[in-house]
């Protein structure tokens, strides 16, 4: 996440308006309170769309105990503590083509 490059006018003048008003003006929408007006930080990466092939597959790709598969879903997680007190995903049900 990155803060937003882009800065409107229109939005300048909104954001003042709210703040006088009442409303404060908030930096990072991502403490837990989203009261405020403000930018949101944005999925880019040195002004680019960054998503989740860019940022997490695309480094792993030649890795031979990875497999993609296209046309499924997620349908549960396996969470667990490791011996540290991590939490840990060991395994995941999946939906392919519809079918358990």
């Amino acid at each position: 996440m990155e803060k937003q490059r882009l800065r409107w006018d229109i939005l300048d003048a909104f954001a003042k308006a709210a703040e006088q008003a009442g409303i404060p003006i908030t930096d990072d929408f991502n403490t837990g309170d989203n009261f405020g007006v403000g930018y949101f930080d944005v999925t880019q990466k040195d002004g680019w769309r960054w998503n989740t092939s860019k940022a997490f597959l695309r480094p792993i790709k030649h890795r031979s105990n990875l497999t993609t598969w296209t046309n499924s879903r997620v349908k549960k997680l396996r969470i667990v503590r490791d011996e540290h007190g991590a939490w840990r995903c060991i395994g995941a049900e999946i939906i392919r083509n519809g079918e358990l």
